[in-house]
């Protein structure tokens, strides 16, 4: 990356300028693709605990949601100004895009809501890393668009738009997206394209080895009879 590089590509990751204030509020999503097994078993964890304190009467789970919003308050304002003094460096901005690249980095600022990645974008990694799988399936998944938190996907087999194993692998890949983009609430399959018919040239007398006996060119490019 050059010193001089604008704040673009940061901001397509989602991270705040030097002047924007940061995004209010926490992303919700617990998960990125790429995770660790180890990232995985942290994160729930981190679930199991919401999940206990949830659990707790009323005064002791007020007590302890306070004290889960003082600590989160504080570690937000050191991350957001981490954030910002690197970017403000030029020295350090290329680190911190490699950084928000490491699973475990994005988590935690996704969890802050210091980044708020686009949804297509995660999609889509989240797509190419599980397209070693898919292919080992003699298959494959397209993402088309996400609209209203709805993801619309084409699958497909070994021979194009037409598989066995298509509704598996659809259902497999709705359940990826929904865990790990946040954005994405439901999966809708669309129809395979189909697949283009040829004509052979031979069959309308235009091609090497075509019967054009009674056909000739009238001088435009057309044929006539």
């Amino acid at each position: 990356m050059q010193a001089g590089q604008t704040g673009s590509e940061g901001a397509a990751r989602g991270l705040p300028t030097s002047s924007s204030a940061p995004p209010a509020g926490e992303s919700g999503e617990r998960s990125a693709p790429g995770e660790t097994d180890a990232l995985r078993e942290l994160a729930g964890k981190v679930d199991e605990a919401v999940r206990r304190v949830a659990e707790l009467d009323g005064p002791a789970r007020e007590a302890a949601e306070e004290l889960r919003r003082a600590v989160e308050a504080v570690h937000r304002a050191g991350l957001v100004t981490i954030v910002r003094r690197m970017r403000a460096d030029d020295r350090a901005r290329e680190l911190l895009f490699e950084l928000v690249d490491e699973p475990e980095v994005r988590m935690l600022l996704m969890l802050h809501g210091i980044i708020r990645p686009d949804p297509v974008t995660e999609a889509t990694r989240v797509l190419a890393g599980i397209r070693p799988w898919m292919r080992s399936q003699n298959s494959d998944a397209e993402l088309v668009r996400i609209e209203d938190g709805v993801a619309y996907i084409r699958v497909e087999g070994a021979s194009r738009g037409c598989s066995s194993a298509a509704p598996d692998l659809a259902e497999r890949v709705a359940t990826v997206l929904t865990e790990r983009v946040g954005a994405i609430s439901r999966v809708e399959v669309l129809p395979a394209e189909p697949t283009p018919t040829f004509i052979p040239l031979t069959a309308i007398g235009r091609g090497p080895g075509a019967d054009t006996s009674g056909v000739s060119d009238n001088g435009t490019g057309g044929a006539t009879r």
